[in-house]
């Protein structure tokens, strides 16, 4: 065991003296290095010759043909299979919405912009409307902080929120007993078996 104990350290003490030789042939690379002149890479100038003429090259003149000539080719769609110019359809007249069926559900304040949320007709759908823009023949003038401005033509009205309440939420409990009466208690198996005995006889 003791011998054992011996040839480890003499492991160790030898990895020990691997490492230190290493370190100092490392440490005399790096000092070396740092004492030698750095030699910047010797730079060659070429001059061109004086003597040669310049020489002048020819471009042909280019004109570009006016814009109106390519109106054609902008008119049709480029990515429609006939090519054929597109035919702009008339837009139908907003439908006339009657302000007393314009509900406000919310305002949307995202800097820089602001939008209003609008049921209108009693649809359940809900429309996102942005300053500006048209609910009906009603167009969004101005959106406050808890209101609307429509305008039509020469009216002006003003649209606020309108908190609904929900509707009351009805007890589904039983109501309750009188102080005197007894509560129902179901039949147990055995009582239901000797009911059905009784009737057999």
């Amino acid at each position: 065991m003791i011998g054992h104990i011996i040839q480890a350290n003499r492991l160790k003490i030898l990895l020990g003296t691997a490492c230190i030789a290493l370190a100092s042939i490392i440490g005399l690379q790096i000092g070396t290095d740092e004492k030698r002149p750095v030699r910047a890479a010797p730079v060659q100038v070429v001059e061109e010759p004086e003597d040669e003429e310049a020489v002048e090259i020819e471009v042909a003149d280019f004109d570009m043909n006016p814009r109106s000539d390519y109106d054609e080719v902008v008119e049709r769609p480029l990515f429609h299979e006939s090519r054929r110019p597109v035919v702009a359809e008339e837009a139908e007249p907003a439908p006339d919405v009657a302000l007393s069926a314009i509900r406000l559900v919310g305002i949307l304040d995202m800097p820089p912009t602001k939008v209003v949320l609008i049921e209108s007709d009693g649809s359940p759908r809900i429309e996102r409307v942005p300053v500006g823009e048209k609910i009906g023949a009603w167009s969004v003038e101005e959106i406050a902080r808890d209101r609307v401005i429509l305008v039509k033509g020469e009216q002006r009205s003003e649209i606020k929120i309108k908190d609904r309440a929900p509707p009351p939420v009805q007890d589904q409990r039983p109501p309750p007993r009188a102080k005197n009466e007894v509560a129902s208690v179901p039949p147990t198996g055995a009582q239901l078996g000797a009911e059905v005995q009784s009737k057999q006889r």
